[in-house]
């Protein structure tokens, strides 16, 4: 079986953790607010979801439709950059909150169910690859928005963004089919 090393947010004292994982659930929930806000500034009728089907536009073609229907509204392409640009800051956010929530799941399951606490810190370490593959997904469609071309960008934006879904997804699976059983658990002790 495959061991995975200890995550740093595993190690943190219970109060701590509890502290740190509310105090990242209250950052994410109001950067998603804000982050939800502006994207619906550009939704048009090439990217209903707005930067979402940016993201995963995979060819040169789509992106480019997005980016023409973008500039045929005055101010949007500002707000498309102002969105990724703050996506930077969201970024952040959710990998914190899903890494300490994935991480807490795996110290209450320690004891009560040893594969399935390994499952959750294989997951917490994901949630610091999700913000990189954002990151560098980021950095693509701020070149196709800066008029950079779009090829390889869509390609390259587009297959960051799955790599990232992905890892949320993990997340996302965890917590929905894992937690309420880390819920009933007793907490393993804080190890070294």
């Amino acid at each position: 079986m495959v061991r995975a090393m200890i995550h740093p947010f595993e190690k943190l004292e219970p109060a701590t953790l509890k502290r740190a994982l509310l105090a990242s659930i209250a950052f994410c929930l109001a950067t998603t607010a804000a982050i939800v806000w502006v994207d619906s500034k550009y939704h048009t009728a090439a990217s209903p979801l707005g930067i979402v089907n940016f993201e995963l536009a995979r060819t040169p073609m789509m992106a480019q439709m997005m980016l023409d229907a973008w500039s045929d509204h005055p101010g949007m392409n500002a707000w498309v950059a102002f969105g990724l640009g703050f996506d930077y800051l969201y970024l952040f956010a959710y990998g914190s909150m899903f890494a300490l929530l994935a991480a807490a799941i795996a110290v209450r399951l320690r004891d009560a169910s040893p594969s399935l606490s390994k499952l959750a810190r294989v997951v917490a370490w994901l949630q610091f690859v999700a913000p990189l593959c954002d990151a560098v997904e980021n950095f693509g469609l701020m070149a196709m928005l800066a008029r950079a071309g779009t090829d390889p960008w869509a390609q390259v934006s587009s297959g960051f963004a799955l790599v990232k879904f992905g890892c949320l997804g993990t997340a996302v699976s965890l917590i929905v089919f894992v937690g309420p059983l880390a819920l009933r658990a007793t907490p393993a002790p804080v190890s070294a």
